[in-house]
């Protein structure tokens, strides 16, 4: 039922407006937490350390790496890589990352986690065989795939140095294998260095 109109004390009303502005608040990106990982030397180690942002209005625009180890990198995703050299082992390492966003202030996150590199002990290398061909000798060594040689060779038993048989060589395989040109040589002694 309508509400009938009061003369003497009429329902009077007023409207207005204003404008209401709403800034984002930039919040800092957010890194996984990342467990202790394990590698072997001279073994490629692959970390996923991809940030997350919640702000809408802005992306991580960059990674770095807060001084890792020697030969540590890390790409614009967030993925880690790194594949300890022989000297880097036994190790424990930390390794820290920054991400960066691009809100207005830039903030940033870190976070840290860390890696054991273990020794690994790898058979010196044995000639299996010496072949010679007209055009040269081809020596066969065992190796282990991912490690480097070098082929060296002297002529005569200690009358000679050492003389190294460029260029060194990178294992795809459980055997490798050389060609050396003698060159007229009348006694000629090759060795096999396993390189660090």
């Amino acid at each position: 039922m309508p509400i009938p109109y009061d003369l003497v004390n009429p329902l009077l009303t007023a409207t207005n407006s204003f404008t209401v502005i709403v800034r984002e608040v930039n919040v800092a990106p957010a890194l996984p937490a990342i467990l202790p990982q394990t590698v072997d030397e001279m073994t490629l180690l692959t970390v996923t350390n991809t940030a997350s942002n919640a702000n809408i209005h802005s992306t991580v625009v960059g990674y770095a790496l807060v001084n890792p180890p020697a030969g540590a990198a890390v790409d614009a995703d967030g993925i880690i890589t790194w594949t300890p050299g022989q000297s880097q082992s036994p190790s424990t390492n930390t390794i820290t990352t920054a991400a960066i966003n691009s809100g207005a202030p830039s903030l940033s996150a870190t976070n840290s986690f860390a890696v054991i590199v273990r020794e690994v002990n790898v058979a010196p290398p044995f000639i299996q065989s010496i072949v010679l061909y007209r055009d040269g000798v081809v020596i066969s060594w065992s190796a282990v795939e991912g490690r480097s040689y070098r082929l060296q060779y002297r002529e005569g038993p200690g009358v000679s140095p050492w003389i190294d048989d460029a260029p060194d060589l990178t294992a795809i395989g459980p055997v490798l294998s050389a060609t050396n040109s003698p060159a007229g040589s009348a006694l000629r002694i090759y060795r096999v260095l396993l390189l660090p």
